[in-house]
């Protein structure tokens, strides 16, 4: 069951598995926004939802240098993300192909 969540302008489901992973994002977002940063995802959100793979592929380029890559990833692999590039890896089904795991 999903535990519906409010984030920016849409809300965002959290499996309540999931909830340590969600508190560990926000906590680390939180100290980003202390430090007056911001992850790189924040400059062009849409580009980690995109429809168009080149888009979502330099997105996920654009994680590897976040400092809070590895956070992220865990949330979404602990929430079941179906689509988008969450920590440097495309969640987007890719006609039956596994997502892309960038290292």
């Amino acid at each position: 069951m999903r535990t519906p969540m409010r984030t920016g302008p849409r809300a965002v489901g959290i499996l309540a598995t999931a909830s340590p992973a969600w508190a560990a994002l926000v906590a680390a977002l939180d100290e980003l926004a202390d430090a007056d940063k911001a992850p790189p995802c924040a400059n062009d959100p849409e580009a980690w939802t995109s429809e168009q793979r080149w888009l979502r592929d330099l997105a996920a380029q654009t994680c590897m240098g976040c400092p809070i890559r590895a956070v992220c990833a865990r949330f979404a692999v602990a929430n079941r993300e179906p689509s988008g590039v969450w920590g440097g890896i495309d969640f987007t089904p890719a006609l039956g192909r596994p997502p892309i795991v960038r290292t």
